[in-house]
């Protein structure tokens, strides 16, 4: 399912990224990311996930500028 996400920083993570669980294993995959000016400038993104990680607050382990941040996956919008 295709689901959005969230990080706490800027780092931004890149189009084809694998995404893993907190045990390291291969959840999904990032599709599209951004950084938002409404959100602080956090990154942001869609993701598409397999069952049952697209659950809202899941914590996801996100390759971004080099290193796995964790990021949480959101309800759409992001803002409202």
């Amino acid at each position: 399912q295709i689901v959005g996400f969230r990080l706490q920083s800027d780092a931004l993570p890149i189009a084809g990224e694998k995404i893993f669980d907190e045990q390291h294993k291969e959840i999904g995959g990032v599709t599209s990311s951004t950084n938002s000016p409404m959100l602080s400038g956090n990154a942001i993104g869609f993701a598409l996930l397999k069952k049952p990680f697209f659950a809202l607050g899941s914590k996801l382990l996100v390759p971004a500028e080099g290193q796995l941040r964790e990021a949480f996956v959101v309800k759409t919008p992001f803002v409202s």
